[in-house]
């Protein structure tokens, strides 16, 4: 009976020769490249000054083929994820369309009853988070494509991104609003002592430009309406404090 013969583990030196071999294929990624270079050089560094010792090598071997493997992984998956994205893209922006179409006519017909100004705040900033997400969806899946980084079990982000910023956005202007935060020097966010004074009214050009913009970068940034849901937060703490202290 012929016995087998044990697989020959290939050596660390041999292990970064196959992983130099194979960054060459991805010669046009620039990320890929410099990030893979740097690996290897640590690894070759690592293992030339402690060759008793290869622990360090073998880390930063490590990482390198994880990132070939995601560079792999992001090729084959990757693509056909990414199109389903791209598609569910264009569905939200067709979508975002039709919704602003309606919000304007909803705000006609809502012309003179309570709450017709508010509505309209609420539909712009709706719409401007949606197209805010839908915009770092598609960045965020055009830099990490570019950069063979994609990862397609992170899909599910890409698909809700721009409902978060559908919620979001309202949510984060009506707290600038409402008085808790105030901005600069526009005037957002701070109550008026006199109401017929009309400096900014609530469909005043400063406050629906404001209303805009803000939503679209809470849309565009998770980062950035997280952190000011901390600040609101601290805020309103700050506030019970004080008037425990007083009472």
């Amino acid at each position: 009976m012929a016995t087998e013969v044990p697989a020959q583990v290939p050596t660390l030196a041999e292990r970064l020769d196959t992983g130099e071999k194979a960054l060459l294929t991805y010669a046009e990624s620039t990320y890929l490249v410099e990030q893979g270079s740097a690996l290897l050089d640590k690894a070759r560094r690592a293992l030339a000054a402690t060759p008793s010792n290869d622990l360090e090598a073998r880390s930063a071997l490590l990482q390198f083929e994880c990132l070939i493997r995601r560079a792999e992984k992001s090729d084959t998956e990757g693509v056909a994820v990414a199109r389903a994205i791209l598609l569910s893209d264009l569905v939200w922006f067709v979508f975002l369309c039709a919704a602003a179409v309606f919000g304007t006519r909803a705000h006609t017909w809502l012309e003179g009853s309570v709450g017709a100004d508010l509505w309209r705040i609420v539909v712009l900033a709706s719409i401007s988070g949606g197209m805010g997400g839908l915009t770092q969806t598609v960045f965020g899946l055009r830099k990490h494509l570019v950069q063979r980084t994609f990862d397609p079990a992170m899909r599910y982000w890409y698909f809700a991104k721009p409902f978060m910023g559908l919620v979001l956005g309202p949510i984060i202007v009506l707290v600038f609003l409402s008085g808790v935060l105030a901005l600069g020097d526009l005037g957002v966010g701070e109550q008026q002592s006199n109401a017929d004074s009309g400096a900014l009214s609530l469909l005043s050009p400063v406050r629906l430009a404001f209303a805009i913009c803000l939503s679209f970068v809470a849309g565009y940034s998770e980062r950035f309406w997280a952190q000011l849901l901390d600040q609101v937060l601290d805020v309103l703490l700050r506030r019970d404090a004080k008037r425990e202290s007083e009472s």
